[in-house]
């Protein structure tokens, strides 16, 4: 369905202004921790809920830290039925520059480099199906160590409708 068309004099619904009109946001008001574990968590804070049979436009910026050899990795999860092809920009643990088309599920890991902020930034589209739920961020230690990978304060993740 593509975005409708409304006529001179026509007054929008509520629903109307709010489903094309006002991007879904998250925005990430504190730091999050994993510690000596290298399985997924949810981030705490970037997870949108888009429409259902809607496609979207994604943007997301993760912020980190984390040491060198324990890394920082990272992917998206969406409800059944959902695809979300997007490119991923960040430095890889290779210390290389990575910038390719990924898929939903795939996972990425970035470099750590101490305390110094390091970011991922994502561009993609989101194409729902018919399953409800949610658009969300996951992130994990690439291999588990005792200090702290950390999802940063004022990461954000951003869904503009499409269609």
């Amino acid at each position: 369905m593509g975005i409708p068309t409304w006529t001179v004099g026509e007054v929008l619904a509520a629903a109307d202004v709010n489903a094309w009109f006002v991007p879904l946001e998250a925005d990430k008001p504190s730091d999050q921790c994993v510690t000596s574990s290298a399985v997924f968590v949810n981030d705490s804070a970037l997870a949108v809920t888009p429409a259902v049979n809607a496609t979207y436009i994604v943007d997301c910026v993760i912020y980190y830290t984390a040491v060198s050899g324990a890394d920082f990795k990272f992917q998206f999860t969406a409800p059944a039925g959902a695809t979300f092809e997007h490119v991923a920009t960040y430095v890889n643990t290779a210390g290389s520059f990575n910038q390719g088309v990924q898929q939903l599920t795939e996972p990425h890991a970035a470099q750590g480099n101490g305390t110094t902020v390091m970011s991922v930034e994502f561009t993609g589209t989101l194409v729902m199906g018919a399953t409800a739920g949610n658009l969300q961020v996951q992130f994990a230690q690439n291999v588990s160590n005792a200090t702290a990978s950390i999802s940063k304060q004022y990461s954000y993740l951003r869904a503009r409708r499409v269609a």
